[in-house]
């Protein structure tokens, strides 16, 4: 599972925002929130937004809209389909992929040095 996630909230008309979570070591606004108002601990929450519960989701959104609009309710967070998008950060070659497309991702193979020749074999102690 990806450590690194981030959700990108585009609402029908606005303009979009986006937030990087930890999911393995939230900010401590989401943990405490989240579990506040899903009654879940922090690895049920996780869990569930994993296995895309509209619950979890809407928590999510709210908490991070919630520090940017204070007066925001919990029932107002209704994401339409396509509004949230997620990407997650693969920790080998730090690039963003859907979070559809995570298990098809490939790290791009490293860059050649300029010296090196393909298909050549330097011996070391030459």
């Amino acid at each position: 599972m990806a450590a690194i996630l981030q959700i990108t909230y585009k609402p029908d008309g606005g303009s979009p925002r986006e937030w990087t979570v930890d999911i393995e070591n939230p900010a401590w606004d989401v943990r405490s929130k989240t579990e506040e108002v899903t009654d879940w601990p922090w690895a049920e929450f996780r869990s569930r937004l994993m296995k895309e519960s509209g619950k979890a989701e809407a928590a999510l959104l709210w908490v991070l809209r919630k520090r940017d609009e204070p007066k925001l309710q919990l029932e107002a967070v209704m994401p339409d389909s396509g509004e949230v998008t997620y990407s997650v950060q693969c920790s080998d070659c730090k690039q963003w992929a859907s979070t559809e497309d995570d298990d098809d991702h490939e790290c791009p193979a490293p860059a050649k040095e300029d010296n090196a020749v393909e298909g050549t074999d330097v011996d070391p102690e030459a």
